[in-house]
């Protein structure tokens, strides 16, 4: 009974993590000088290029469908992968530091961009522009965010082995 308790809250927890990062990034894209509609924009046409044979073809009502598809999956990517794939890390190794959720959270968020580029084998994934550079900090700080909010919730008691230890020690 104590594992089901332990796996809802962890479950809790990342939904937390993930919420306060959908709220946090778009607070920073917001408030930052240096990603003001300029930024993004400019940030957003490696998308454009990608797409460019796709959107010459279709109609607007479905280009905006796609966009919107994208916008989606960047949050996703930046906003819900990174918590969830250090939670789950660190509750199977038990670790239960500010630093690996808050720190690992940001890292990953930071590097997601990159990793898709390796995963989609794109010629650009070993560069970055100062712009690149600016929204990395950003997914940094939405990690870092989120990752706070785990350990806050859940991490400072992590690892399933403490639940049955200590059910252990109680009979």
């Amino acid at each position: 009974m104590d594992v089901i308790g332990r796996v809802m809250g962890v479950l809790a927890a990342m939904m937390a993590g993930a919420a306060t990062a959908l709220v946090v990034l778009p607070l920073l894209l917001v408030f930052d000088p240096l990603s003001s509609d300029a930024g993004l924009i400019a940030s957003l046409s490696g998308f454009a290029d990608i797409l460019d044979d796709r959107l010459d073809d279709m109609p607007a009502n479905e280009a905006l469908s796609l966009f919107a598809g994208f916008i989606w999956m960047a949050a996703l990517t930046i906003c819900v992968v990174p918590v969830v794939l250090v939670a789950l890390i660190g509750e199977i190794a038990s670790a239960r530091s500010l630093i690996w959720y808050a720190g690992a959270t940001g890292m990953v968020a930071a590097s997601m961009p990159w990793l898709l580029r390796t995963v989609y084998r794109r010629d650009d994934a070993v560069s970055a522009t100062p712009i690149e550079l600016r929204f990395a900090l950003l997914f940094f700080l939405t990690g870092t965010a989120a990752g706070f909010i785990y350990w806050a919730i859940c991490g400072r008691r992590a690892g399933l082995l403490s639940v049955t230890a200590s059910r252990g020690l109680s009979s």
